[in-house]
């Protein structure tokens, strides 16, 4: 049976075009073609865990969760999400943490409304519960709770009032030296918890690796000490994760092995740092600098004493006695002048820098 020409152009013609609707580029044309909408991909996933504390004594927290064009989430403990479901997308979320001590890490995927996914992503927290029984338990579980129980906070202004023992009034103004464990424990009526030590310790370490500065052995004996009891009164009340995260920043933005105790002082409470590392400012200050002019809508004025302290909070992550209402007036001020969640350690002084300081 003879073909005709144009029964063999029209089979071609049908045989290309199912050839473009299974193809990647040809299916693209096709949905053109035909008003199809192309898939929704799902992107700037994020996760962020109790406004990205260090750490926590409580089990339930609250996640931040973000990411453009989701309509649903899965959110789980496990890595693998092993037993965890979508549920629909929403920016914020209660959730409980595994049970027992230490760092507790839960990941989020984000699926658009075409049912494209992001990557996992992540975000940590170290949780350490309160000591069972209470009184005179185990050291750094402990310190966290002084500013409930007011057990070891309290000791210090108690002797400056009294004035019968003039040896310990310089407990509450006096900073310790963290390479002499013994003298910190006594200042500071603190019980050595060598389990805590062995645990931070690595991380420590890993810190160091992270900011590419090297340390002795010495050092990161200090550092372990200080991020597991503190230094001071205001130390103490940090609580051992918050000591962690200014020993992280203090590497970032100062970047010395050896560390000067004082300015850490002066970070945790609410005062500029002394010992700068003009190095590392120059490398990160055109990113604050633009931060700053986007908060405030113009560059700083150092003669101001509130924009100069501003400044400052933002390039070394100063901190402040802890308000939330002030904490919360910043996060708000934040997404209306950045559009997003505080995230990272600069968006978190900025955060403070606003809250604490400018409004």
């Amino acid at each position: 049976m003879k073909i005709s020409k144009s029964f063999k152009i029209k089979g071609l013609i049908v045989f290309f075009a199912l050839l473009l609707t299974l193809t990647p580029v040809g299916g693209f044309f096709y949905n053109i073609a035909y008003g199809y909408v192309s898939p929704v991909i799902p992107s700037n996933a994020t996760i962020v865990i109790n406004s990205g504390d260090a750490s926590t004594s409580s089990t339930v927290v609250t996640l931040a969760l973000s990411a453009t064009s989701a309509s649903t989430m899965v959110v789980c403990n496990d890595v693998n999400f092993i037993g965890c479901d979508y549920e629909a997308y929403n920016t914020t979320k209660s959730w409980t943490l595994t049970s027992g001590d230490g760092v507790k890490t839960v990941y989020v995927v984000y699926k658009s409304s075409t049912n494209s996914t992001t990557a996992s992503v992540s975000d940590s927290i170290t949780l350490s519960t309160p000591a069972a029984g209470g009184g005179g338990g185990s050291g750094v579980a402990a310190a966290p709770a002084a500013t409930t129980t007011t057990t070891t906070p309290a000791a210090a202004p108690a002797a400056t009032t009294t004035t019968t023992t003039p040896a310990a009034a310089p407990v509450a103004v006096l900073l310790q030296d963290p390479s002499k464990l013994s003298e910190v424990l006594a200042a500071l009526s603190l019980v050595r918890n060598q389990a805590d030590e062995a645990k931070y310790m690595p991380l420590i370490k890993s810190d160091a690796i992270a900011f590419k500065v090297s340390l002795t052995d010495a050092q990161v004996t200090a550092i372990t000490n200080f991020v597991t009891y503190g230094i001071s009164n205001a130390t103490v009340k940090l609580g051992s994760g918050e000591r962690r995260a200014l020993v992280r920043d203090y590497l970032e933005t100062v970047g010395r092995s050896e560390f000067i105790w004082s300015d850490i002082e002066k970070m945790a409470t609410g005062m500029k740092v002394v010992n700068r590392n003009l190095a590392k400012e120059q490398a990160q200050v055109s990113k604050v600098l633009a931060t700053f002019k986007t908060l405030v809508g113009h560059a700083p004025n150092f003669k101001n004493a509130k924009e100069d302290l501003a400044w400052n909070t933002m390039m070394y992550r100063i901190r402040f006695t802890r308000d939330l209402v002030k904490e919360r007036v910043g996060i708000l001020k934040f997404k209306e002048k950045f559009g997003v969640n505080p995230t990272t350690p600069l968006g978190w002084s900025t955060v403070r820098a606003w809250g604490y300081i400018l409004q």
